[in-house]
C-alpha cells in the first residue's frame, strides 16, 4: 500500500502529475510547482500568481452562484407559492364562476315567475301615479281658496266645487286629500250663510219696525192732534202718553199770565167737568187775542204727563198737564 502512495506522489510531481493536480485540485497543483525544483522561481511566482487569481475568480464564481442559487431557490418558492394561489384563485373563481351561473340562472326563473307580478307592480305604480296627479288637483283648487277667517259667503261657489271635485275621486285618491281642511271651509260657510240670514231677518225686522213707527207718526201726522186720548187714559197712565199729541175741549177755571205776559197758565175744566180739571200751557204769541176765565176753547198739544200744585185750601192737587200749540177760541 505505502509502495503504490509514494508511486503516486513521484508520479504528482512529474510535468503530467503537477498539471492535473492542477487542473483536478489547485491548491495540490499549485503547492506542488512551488516545491518542485525544475521551475524557476520567476515562473512559480507567475504561476502562483495566476492560481491564485484564478482560485479567487474561482471562490468568487463560488460565491455568486451560491447567492444566485439562494436567490433562484427563493424565486422558485415564491414562484411555487404564486402558482399554487394562482391555482387556488383560479379554482376560487370556477367557483365564484360556477356560483354565479347558479344565481344567474336561479334569478332567471325567479324573474320568469315574478314577471307577472312585475306587471302588476309597474300597473300599480302607475296607477298611483295617475291617483296622486289627481288628487293633487283637488288639493291645489282647495289651497287656492281663502282661509277660515278670509272666507266670505261668496266664496261658497268655489267650495262647493271643490267639493264637487273632491267627491268625484276615488277613495284612493281621496286618502291624498286632506278633507278636514274642506270640511273646516264648509263649516264656516254654513255659519256665515246662519249669520247672514239672522243679520238679514234682523234687517228685515227693524226695516219692519221702522216702517211701522214711520207709519204710525205718519198716521199720527195725519190725524194730527185727533188721537182719540182720553182724560182718563192721561190721568190714569200719563207715562204711556207723555210726548203725545192731544186734543181737549172745555172751560176756561182760571188764568195765570207771568209778569211780561209771554207765557200762559190755564186750568182747563174738560167738557165743563170741574172734575176733570187740565193745566194747559202756551206762549201768548200764539194766540191773536186773550184767554178770559169762563171761554170755551178747544186747545192741541202735546202730554207733559202730571203737574202737582198746592190748591188755595193748602192740599196738594195732582192734574194732566198739556203744552199748548194751538188754541182754538
Amino acid at each position: 500500500m505505502k509502495t503504490y502512495l509514494n508511486r503516486a506522489w513521484r508520479w504528482l510531481q512529474t510535468d503530467q502529475g503537477t498539471m492535473l493536480a492542477v487542473l483536478l485540485v489547485l491548491p495540490l497543483g499549485l503547492w506542488l510547482v512551488w516545491r518542485n525544483e525544475r521551475y524557476s522561481a520567476n515562473f512559480k511566482r507567475a504561476f502562483l500568481s495566476l492560481g491564485t487569481l484564478f482560485c479567487l475568480i474561482v471562490l468568487g464564481t463560488w460565491i455568486t452562484n451560491g447567492n444566485l442559487q439562494h436567490q433562484y431557490r427563493v424565486l422558485a418558492a415564491k414562484q411555487h407559492r404564486t402558482t399554487a394561489h394562482l391555482q387556488q384563485s383560479q379554482s376560487n373563481y370556477q367557483e365564484k364562476a360556477d356560483d354565479l351561473a347558479t344565481l344567474q340562472d336561479e334569478n332567471d326563473k325567479y324573474h320568469d315567475k315574478m314577471a307577472p307580478y312585475e306587471n302588476l307592480a309597474k300597473a300599480d305604480a302607475k296607477k298611483r301615479t295617475q291617483d296622486a296627479a289627481a288628487a293633487q288637483k283637488v288639493t291645489d283648487a282647495l289651497d287656492a281658496l281663502p282661509g277660515e277667517y278670509t272666507l266670505t259667503v261668496d266664496d261658497k261657489a268655489k267650495v262647493q266645487a271643490v267639493r264637487k271635485a273632491f267627491s268625484q275621486l276615488s277613495p284612493t285618491q281621496k286618502a291624498y286629500v286632506d278633507e278636514s281642511s274642506l270640511k273646516t271651509l264648509e263649516n264656516k260657510i254654513t255659519e256665515l250663510e246662519k249669520k247672514a240670514a239672522a243679520d238679514a231677518a234682523q234687517a228685515k225686522k227693524e226695516a219692519a219696525e221702522a216702517a211701522a213707527v214711520a207709519k204710525k207718526k205718519a198716521e199720527e201726522e195725519a190725524r194730527g192732534y185727533d188721537t182719540g186720548i182720553t182724560y182718563d187714559q192721561l190721568a190714569r197712565t200719563p207715562d204711556s202718553y207723555e210726548g203725545k199729541k192731544v186734543k181737549f175741549y172745555g172751560e176756561v177755571a182760571q188764568v195765570l199770565e207771568d209778569s211780561d205776559s209771554s207765557t200762559v197758565q190755564v186750568r182747563l175744566a174738560i167738557n165743563g167737568d170741574y172734575d176733570h180739571m187740565m193745566l194747559c200751557e202756551w206762549s201768548s204769541s200764539s194766540v191773536t187775542s186773550r184767554v178770559l176765565e169762563d171761554d170755551y176753547i178747544t186747545i192741541s198739544g202735546v202730554s207733559e204727563g202730571l203737574v202737582t200744585y198746592e190748591s188755595t185750601m193748602g192740599g196738594d192737587i195732582t192734574i194732566p198737564s198739556v203744552m199748548v200749540a194751538k188754541v182754538d177760541q
